[in-house]
């Protein structure tokens, strides 16, 4: 999309898009065009928008994505939700479960995991432009 007409911004694959739904979103789920991300190697920007808009994400894919992230050293969010689910949030038909039990959650839980989850979401941000620089991730 080169025009505007999305969101009002143009190349809007490039942006986070309209800046009140990252205000109003606690976590974000990455459909990713390959379900097999570490099969395919094959990854979009919609994996990084999250992390560049500091919020924690699922990944929509086989296993979760968690190998192909770990491998570039970022810390994925599947086991951070332990204290509401007992679900394996690696396996993708966890995920609908998963988000009908968050909904349920009250906005204190949300804001109180966010804090939570500061550390994390800061360190995968800064992690993320160490890797497209090319520096070494820090495990």
């Amino acid at each position: 999309n080169a025009g505007t007409d999305q969101n009002g911004i143009a190349n809007d694959i490039m942006s986070l898009g309209y800046p009140g739904n990252w205000q109003r979103c606690f976590l974000n789920v990455v459909t990713e065009t390959q379900f097999d991300i570490q099969k395919s190697y094959f990854v979009s920007e919609k994996i990084y928008k999250p992390i560049m808009g500091f919020r924690p994400f699922l990944v929509y894919a086989a296993d979760g994505a968690v190998e192909w992230l770990t491998e570039r050293g970022f810390e994925p969010y599947v086991r951070d939700f332990a204290d509401i689910t007992d679900r394996d949030l690696q396996q993708p038909e966890n995920l609908a479960p998963f988000l009908v039990e968050l909904c349920r959650q009250p906005q204190a839980y949300w804001q109180s995991k966010y804090l939570a989850l500061k550390e994390k979401i800061v360190y995968n941000n800064n992690n993320f432009y160490n890797y497209i620089k090319g520096i070494p991730c820090q495990i």
